[in-house]
């Protein structure tokens, strides 16, 4: 079986093959099955990579991707509510050299998905395709321009909470975090608030954000559930797979949806095949139904 070949190898794994082997198998699900072997993967990694950056070795300092597999792999200790995964997330703040050593190389968890966007290229968002960054562009006017569109979204949202009947769980802190402060470009319109280029749990970028306000205090809101409708463009999926075929972007999808929002993903490809406005919005909404 893959998983004793891995377990066989294990020991003979440098940190950067160790990292990315535990990160391929928290989006399997590793951590459920086989969490002795999962912990083994995190501990060949720390004995590596932290050993390394203590020692000032800069050729071992972590790159954008082995960045972004830390932050997940944490996000999904943190959220995800399977009593293996909270178990062993438990474990792992007990065995102190391992936490911290986990710790010490996410040190700067300032980094979020846009900023390692950026650091692509050195400016703004270019690492994005310009389709892409048009099209999360078009769908934020519509959803500004077209109020009875944010409100059928909304809608949605209810039809697919009362269909799948989830219940966002994990740590609270991780819960607090998933909601964002405003982007930098909200609009208010009726009882919704929509934002562009919001974070959400800490680290994700979500270009087109759609929520509905809240008498609450700001404290109240934070601690709720309530996450709201997360727009996303997806380029890289093929078009008969129904979950995204990247793994970072299927983690990117279960964090969301663990930490409350419902996902409103917009395939590029058939965006582009739309040719009317009404088109468009018929199609935002049929993306949200059960």
């Amino acid at each position: 079986a893959l998983e004793d070949v891995v377990a066989e190898r294990c020991m003979l794994m440098d940190g950067e093959d160790a990292l990315t082997t535990a990160w391929a198998g928290c989006a399997l699900n590793l951590h459920q099955g086989n969490a002795t072997l999962f912990r083994r993967l995190l501990s060949q990694c720390v004995l590596s990579l932290a050993s390394a950056e203590r020692q000032g070795d800069t050729s071992a300092a972590l790159s954008k991707q082995q960045k972004q597999q830390l932050a997940q792999i944490r996000l999904d200790l943190l959220l995800n509510p399977s009593p293996k995964t909270q178990k062993l997330r438990e474990e792992l703040e007990k065995d102190k050299p391992l936490w911290e050593g986990l710790h010490e190389l996410y040190a700067d968890g300032r980094e979020t998905e846009a900023a390692f966007e950026e650091d692509e290229t050195g400016e703004d968002l270019d690492a994005i395709p310009h389709a892409v960054r048009d099209a999360e562009e078009e769908v934020f006017q519509l959803l500004k321009l077209h109020p009875e569109v944010t409100a059928a979204a909304l809608r949605g949202r209810l039809a697919v909470e009362t269909e799948t009947a989830e219940t966002p769980s994990g740590d609270a802190a991780a819960r607090r975090s998933a909601h964002p402060a405003a982007g930098p470009d909200e609009d208010e319109r009726g009882g919704e608030l929509l934002e562009r280029d919001a974070r959400l749990c800490g680290f994700y970028r979500c270009p087109v954000l759609l929520r509905e306000k809240a008498s609450a205090s700001r404290e109240e809101k934070l601690l709720s559930s309530t996450g709201g409708v997360a727009v996303l463009v997806d380029f890289t999926t093929f078009p008969d797979f129904a979950e995204p075929s990247d793994l970072f972007l299927a983690l990117k999808h279960r964090h969301l949806r663990l930490a409350g929002y419902t996902l409103l993903v917009i395939r590029l490809s058939q965006w582009q095949a739309l040719d009317t406005v009404t088109e468009k919005r018929d199609y935002i909404v049929s993306r949200l139904l059960p």
